[in-house]
């Protein structure tokens, strides 16, 4: 009769651990998607942006000089600009920046010049070569936040945004809690102009211009009421332990 009991026991023990074993991996499972939603890394943003100008040499008239002005420096026969924003958060708030730098062309010479000015342009209005995530919160639900970057001037005109959070996802979403831009790199284009009776002093400016916004917006209200994920996994335990309970009292 023990024996039989025994034998009895022994597969109920085994499925009741089967199914405890269940119950703690679906807990850990849902801890683990709750804390890409909600975990407790600081919200950030990170993005570069950047453009250059570069005269090309056949395209580049005697008696001609080039220097830079505004937020540009000088990079041999060119300029170039760059505007950062990387920073953590823990307070909402809306963050704008420029960035404006000008590529001057002047005739230094005692003649009169006609002919062409060519100039290769490289830019990026978000973080060329990666990462590819540009703003992150944690927690989707309680939090918002959104970016735009943008770089517009000659041979440009590269602009990206995206936003994640409570007031809905649009763009590229790296994350539930995280989004950016697909692949971000350089862009490679060209600009120029004529110069047709460029008196000596003359100049010609061509001016490029970098913006970088973003907002973050924090419901502490929304905030304090989605539990902590270790609480939730802490239930499902629970759960589980009065399943198996119950299961061996039948």
């Amino acid at each position: 009769m023990a024996r039989a009991l025994q034998d009895s026991f022994h597969p109920l023990t085994t499925m009741v651990l089967a199914m405890f074993q269940n119950v703690l991996a679906a807990a850990t499972a849902l801890a683990v998607v709750f804390c890409t939603s909600s975990s407790f890394a600081a919200p950030f943003i990170d993005i570069r942006a950047g453009v250059s100008a570069t005269a090309i040499p056949e395209w580049l008239p005697e008696g001609v000089s080039i220097s830079c002005r505004g937020d540009s420096i000088g990079m041999g026969d060119g300029c170039t600009s760059e505007l950062t924003l990387i920073r953590s958060l823990t307070q909402p708030g809306t963050y704008e920046f420029t960035s404006t730098g000008s590529l001057v062309v002047a005739n230094t010479s005692d003649e009169v010049i006609d002919g062409f000015i060519g100039f290769d342009i490289k830019h990026s209005a978000f973080n060329p070569g990666g990462p590819a995530t540009g703003i992150s919160i944690d927690n989707n639900l309680a939090q918002a936040a959104r970016f735009r970057s943008g770089v517009t001037g000659p041979g440009t005109g590269d602009t990206h945004t995206c936003s994640v959070g409570f007031l809905g996802d649009s763009g590229y979403i790296t994350s539930p809690t995280s989004c950016g831009v697909s692949a971000p790199d350089w862009s490679y284009t060209n600009a120029g102009a004529d110069l047709v009776n460029f008196l000596p002093g003359a100049e010609l400016v061509f001016t490029w211009v970098i913006e970088i916004a973003a907002s973050f917006e924090f419901d502490d209200q929304a905030r304090s009421e989605v539990p902590a994920p270790g609480s939730l996994a802490l239930v499902l335990v629970g759960l589980g332990g009065l399943a198996l309970r119950k299961r061996r009292r039948s």
